[in-house]
């Protein structure tokens, strides 16, 4: 095993230990794991990597746990940026979901109203540009 990928391989177990700790109430031990992985991650597979963005999405559940929803929303936009650079599109339309969940949640109604459009329009164009898709389209 390469140190690479070594340090991808601990970066997934940290991701998932955070997991675990967080649905155990552990907020303080989830964060800790998971600033490790996204640092890992980031390191080994860069800013906008699907497995980076995760980790994004995992500091904003804790942060919105805390109801720190401006925090939140930060790690969500972030997580957001990243799974829309590479096409993620369900995955991004979940995190973007859950961001606007947090931002309603904050009070801010306008924002989760926008965010909702805007993951709906980058969803359709998403599914309008997949050629798979389109072929399902045809024949439905």
């Amino acid at each position: 095993v390469s140190g690479e990928e070594a340090t991808y391989n601990l970066a997934d177990n940290l991701t998932v230990l955070g997991v675990c700790s967080y649905e155990l109430g552990r907020i303080e031990k989830a964060e800790a794991f998971d600033r490790r992985a996204l640092a890992l991650h980031r390191e080994v597979a860069g800013e906008f990597h699907p497995r980076t963005a995760t980790d994004l999405v995992n500091l904003a559940m804790i942060e919105a746990a805390r109801s720190h929803y401006a925090e939140a929303e930060k790690w969500f936009r972030k997580a957001i940026e990243a799974y829309r650079a590479n096409a993620h599109a369900a995955t991004g339309c979940g995190a973007s979901i859950k961001a606007a969940i947090v931002l309603w949640k904050g009070g801010h109604k306008e924002e989760c109203e926008a965010e909702c459009r805007e993951t709906w329009e980058f969803y359709r164009a998403m599914v309008e540009s997949d050629a798979t898709m389109a072929d399902v389209r045809k024949q439905v």
